[in-house]
């Protein structure tokens, strides 16, 4: 995502939250780093991971949303980046690539009408 914040920051009133929804989009077309991500988290729910370390990450990228949407959006666009990367991980039919991006230009749209 650093790609893609230095990308966003000079145009954008929300880089963050562009490289946090672009990043994550392009992430998910990454089959090696999906893999990793389904054994990280495969790690945290068998209890061979220590959890604080997950939930520190997460919590990085959303006191670094909060600032720029706000605590409401900020759960709202994780949620739904979230979801887009469970369903990949776990195999859930999903929408084609086409679909996951325009989902990330909705989530856009949306955060920038605030």
């Amino acid at each position: 995502m650093q790609e893609e914040y230095q990308l966003a920051k000079a145009h954008s009133i929300f880089p963050f939250t562009e490289a946090y929804i672009i990043g994550n989009l392009r992430q998910l077309d990454d089959e090696k780093l999906v893999g990793l991500h389904a054994a990280l988290i495969g790690t945290v729910v068998s209890g061979e991971a220590i959890e604080d370390d997950w939930n520190e990450a997460y919590l990085r990228d959303f006191k670094r949303l909060v600032p720029e949407i706000g605590e409401e959006q900020a759960e709202f666009v994780r949620y739904t980046i979230d979801g887009m990367w469970h369903a990949r991980i776990l195999g859930i039919p999903e929408f084609a690539s086409e679909g996951r991006k325009s989902v990330a230009e909705t989530l856009l749209s949306i955060v920038k009408q605030k």
